[in-house]
């Protein structure tokens, strides 16, 4: 009965309307990356926009990702351009990191700029930190087998955060990490089940944390008190993807490095990331000055004329 099912014409069917199936999903996912075309696009719907959101996930996007994670140190050209973000009164210009605040207040807290720390459950406005959910009193067991897994990885390492548990193994032999990876989500699998966590693989990283909040979460908050005409949400990450679910498809959503069918665009590398925010923003802000300097310039002959004329009915 199978084999008068399946005959050789409907595999052979089969099997072309996959490869059709797949060459048109490749096509669609080779479309999102990023060209001069799109990027002219993009400036030009920035420079139109009189309220822009500009959204932007840290480790793997504004930094390199690093064997240690302490190691991701912003650097001056990283800040600097921040803080010229930041001073146009039109860009509320948010760091939606699954980092913990401390370390985030730490390295950027002297911008003038908004933070979502751990996936949501902390977020900093106008200079104030507000809590989403209170400090984790982690199982027992679950820490148990996490230090276990810790202990029989070498190079790999337990970050305890307030709301959240996250397992690097970045710096592990790449076979080992990737076995040690499936022997700890299946472990802990039916204990997060129990306790209502989540477990979210990511670059290297295993975390575990609460479904309540998560990078969507803050996105939703920060629309529903302010409209914008410009949103621009970038990221690298598993976690970045729930950040680009809750954004309408008419805002510019870009995944860094493999092609979310998610995220509308693609850049390839971390590295592309700053000079892609340079060239949509730094010419507009150029222009600006440029403007002022026109007008200033402008303003200092009109004067220098009036003296003129001054001194010349004096004599």
């Amino acid at each position: 009965a199978v084999i008068s099912v399946q005959t050789v014409e409907k595999w052979a069917s089969d099997f072309v309307n996959s490869l059709d199936e797949t060459f048109r999903r490749n096509e669609m996912l080779r479309s999102k990356r990023i060209s001069k075309e799109t990027t002219a696009i993009i400036r030009q719907a920035y420079r139109n926009a009189s309220q822009r959101l500009i959204l932007l996930d840290y480790d793997g996007t504004l930094a390199a990702l690093e064997a240690r994670p302490e190691d991701a140190v912003p650097t001056h050209e990283l800040l600097d351009f921040l803080k010229q973000l930041s001073d146009d009164p039109a860009n509320h210009v948010v760091i939606n990191s699954g980092r913990d605040h401390l370390t985030l207040e730490k390295w950027l807290g002297g911008l003038p700029i908004s933070f979502a720390a751990e996936h949501g459950a902390f977020y900093k406005e106008d200079g104030v930190w507000h809590k989403n959910q209170k400090k984790e009193e982690w199982d027992t067991r679950l820490l148990f087998i996490l230090h276990k897994f810790e202990e029989k990885t070498p190079h790999s390492r337990l970050e305890m955060k307030e709301t959240a548990l996250a397992w690097h193994y970045r710096e592990c032999d790449v076979w080992l990490g990737s076995l040690r990876v499936q022997q700890m989500i299946n472990t802990l699998y039916p204990i997060c089940m129990r306790l209502n966590l989540q477990i979210i693989q990511g670059n290297k990283v295993v975390e575990i944390k609460s479904p309540e909040y998560n990078k969507g979460s803050e996105v939703n908050r920060l629309l529903l008190k302010k409209r914008y005409d410009f949103i621009l949400a970038i990221g690298d990450d598993t976690t970045d993807e729930d950040m680009f679910c809750v954004l309408s498809k008419k805002t510019i959503t870009i995944k860094v490095g493999d092609v979310s069918e998610v995220a509308n665009f693609n850049l390839p590398l971390q590295s592309d990331v700053l000079p892609f925010l340079r060239n949509i923003t730094v010419p507009y802000v150029t222009d600006k000055k440029e403007n002022a300097k026109e007008r200033l310039k402008a303003a200092l002959g009109f004067i220098k004329g009036l003296l003129g004329n001054k001194i010349k009915q004096m004599i």
